[in-house]
């Protein structure tokens, strides 16, 4: 009796432990705790992420560090899960809180800025002033421009570990005038696809690739309350 319970024990202890391994290196079960990305998804919703979408990305990795296996493109139109982009270049992407967006823009592609610091990925505004942003590529040179400046500092102080400073409208690297900045890393717009859910590009800015977790797949189920959402089950996003 006794051989047999610890038999059970064993046996529970390694389906655990790959359990646990499936859901850190395979696939993730992300939970929508809010409203904010209706209509496409809902409170309650349980999503699958499969995390080698786009390659699965080392743990435990700083900027420095930053190395993903087998890694595959980011399309526009994709909805993704995404760690919130640190505000320091050191610290591990894979520890911060948990995002969901829809890809609105590639690295290379424009976006456009309006008054108050707006962002479409499309010229939309009809009225006022609008200047293009170009959306970072790897190793790609930007020019840099007066309405453009402060944004690429920021991304540079804390994705990209440079000491990058504006003044009067112009960017400066390590104290000196640049004309033009590259960065070492893909970034992507990013959209909650809800005007009320600001957890995306609005406030982030660009997010860089070390942030991505991988692709969300489908609806697995949907829980209204207590309540199952039966024709959500298994709904391929």
């Amino acid at each position: 009796m006794k051989r047999k319970l610890a038999w059970w024990i064993f046996a529970l202890a390694v389906c655990a432990c790959l359990v646990t391994l499936a859901h850190s290196f395979v696939f993730s079960l992300v939970e929508v705790s809010g409203d904010g990305f209706q209509p496409t998804l809902l409170r309650g919703d349980r999503i699958y992420v499969n995390r080698w979408s786009y390659g699965l990305r080392a743990p435990f990795s700083d900027h420095q560090g930053y190395k993903r296996w087998f890694p595959r493109k980011v399309h526009r139109g994709e909805w993704l899960a995404f760690n919130t982009p640190a505000t320091e270049p050191s610290e591990q992407p894979d520890t911060t809180a948990l995002c969901l967006g829809m890809i609105m823009a590639q690295p290379a592609d424009t976006v456009w800025m309006g008054r108050g610091a707006h962002v479409s990925p499309v010229r939309r505004y009809a009225h006022g002033q609008i200047w293009p942003l170009v959306v970072p590529s790897k190793g790609a040179y930007l020019k840099i421009h007066p309405w453009d400046a402060e944004l690429y500092a920021q991304m540079l102080r804390q994705h990209e570990g440079v000491e990058a400073t504006v003044r009067t409208d112009s960017l400066y690297i390590n104290g000196k005038y640049q004309e033009f900045c590259r960065f070492s890393q893909d970034y992507y717009w990013v959209s909650s696809q809800n005007d009320s859910n600001l957890l995306d590009s609005r406030t982030f800015g660009f997010v860089p690739e070390r942030c991505i977790m991988g692709r969300m797949e489908m609806v697995v189920y949907s829980l209204d309350g207590l309540r199952p959402r039966w024709k959500r089950s298994f709904k391929p996003l």
